[in-house]
């Protein structure tokens, strides 16, 4: 298995504890990294990576539509995408995209959202950060989304159209009109 982390913020990730052992961080710059590219143009052979991790990396990249298509192109049927995005609450120089445009973007390319929610990263959590999770997940500062690329078969199994051709057999006493 391969897990592919695109971007700065996802190389600094801890995926130690990863079932995923083969782990490859890819950016334009930065440590540690082990292919210097540019995630718009992956050097990775199609369908050849079973998971992405992309950790705020749409809010930065000039073209996230293209960054989203790149990462579909390089994963396998069935593969993983997940993307943890911290939420805009400071005036960075990010773009901010709404969880339902995200949504809607991974629809587009096919992709199963399996989970999506909001979570708080409070210091004071003993003092109502869980009860700000449990009932007001939208004032959440961390956005995270698990998706699985799904593909539909274009070609027809031979076994499944020969079931498709069969005939429906005339009953017994029933006559035919012409």
């Amino acid at each position: 298995f391969h897990l592919l982390k695109i971007g700065n913020l996802s190389a600094e990730i801890n995926t130690e504890a990863c079932a995923i052992s083969h782990q490859v961080n890819v950016s334009l710059q930065g440590n540690p990294m082990q292919v210097k590219a540019d995630p718009l143009h992956l050097p990775f052979a199609e369908k050849s990576v079973d998971a992405c991790l992309l950790a705020h990396t749409l809010p930065w990249c000039g073209d996230p539509h293209r960054l989203l298509r790149e990462a579909d192109r390089v994963l396998i049927d069935d593969g993983w995408m997940i993307l943890p995005v911290l939420r805009k609450t400071t005036p960075y120089n990010s773009r901010m995209f709404t969880l339902m445009r995200q949504l809607d973007w991974l629809a587009l390319l096919n992709f199963e959202v399996l989970h999506y929610g909001r979570y708080q990263v409070l210091p004071w959590s003993r003092h109502g950060g869980k009860l700000l999770s449990a009932h007001l997940p939208a004032l959440g500062c961390l956005q995270l989304i698990v998706a699985r690329k799904r593909t539909i078969p274009l070609t027809l199994n031979p076994m499944k159209s020969g079931k498709a051709k069969t005939q429906l057999r005339q009953t017994v006493g029933a006559t035919r009109q012409s």
